[in-house]
C-alpha cells in the first residue's frame, strides 16, 4: 500500500475542491439560458425580458443575503491589508 505525501494529498485535495467550485459556479451557465428560452417563448417581446429581468433580480436580492452570511461566517477577523503610515 503506497502512502501519500502532504504534497501528493494538498495537489489532489485542491484538484478536488477546483472541480466542486467549477460545478457551483458554473451552474448558471447551465440554467439560466433554459429559463430564458422558457420565458421568452411564453411571453414573446419585452414582457418576456422584463421577466427575464425580474427572475435574474430575484437571484440577486436571494444572493446578497447569502453572500454576507459565508463573509461573516469564513471571515478572518483582523486579516486585511494594512496600509503602512508613511514618512514625511
Amino acid at each position: 500500500m503506497r502512502s501519500l505525501s502532504r504534497r501528493e494529498f494538498m495537489r489532489n485535495s485542491t484538484k478536488a475542491a477546483t472541480g466542486i467550485v467549477s460545478v457551483v459556479g458554473f451552474t448558471p451557465d447551465v440554467f439560466m439560458p433554459m429559463i430564458g428560452g422558457v420565458l421568452l417563448g411564453r411571453f414573446p417581446g419585452a414582457q418576456g425580458y422584463r421577466f427575464l429581468f425580474m427572475v435574474i433580480a430575484g437571484l440577486c436580492v436571494l444572493g446578497l443575503p447569502a453572500a454576507v452570511v459565508i463573509r461573516r461566517k469564513y471571515a478572518v477577523h483582523g486579516a486585511g491589508i494594512r496600509r503602512e503610515k508613511s514618512s514625511p
